[in-house]
């Protein structure tokens, strides 16, 4: 029972210091260089396409993916009667990340 108890525990610390920290990854796209079309990384090359650099690109797809993944973990997580209503709003950015995706 107390090892299920710790388990638990660190679990919840590990999900609540992830939430804290998923609205710094709105700035990361402050340290891609202003003017550079193709970025290489270490996943491969990110290149800005419709949005004409990579910064932007970066900045469309975090702003619509940051709001996402937590809206999904709330989803996940939450056990009351109206968490389905959450899933308009998922739909809603997961079509528009699709897009930010499908328009580079």
């Amino acid at each position: 029972m107390k090892d299920n108890k710790r388990t638990s525990l660190l679990i919840g610390s590990l999900m609540v210091i992830f939430i804290i920290s998923t609205p710094y990854l709105l700035y990361f796209y402050q340290n891609i260089p202003e003017d550079i079309k193709n970025w290489d990384t270490f996943f491969g090359p990110i290149k800005g396409g419709y949005y004409g650099t990579a910064r932007m690109f970066i900045y469309s797809f975090l702003s619509k993916f940051v709001p996402l993944l937590l809206l999904f973990i709330w989803f996940i997580t939450n056990r009351q009667w109206w968490v389905h209503s959450l899933i308009i709003p998922i739909t809603v950015y997961l079509f528009q990340l699709i897009s930010v995706i499908n328009d580079s």
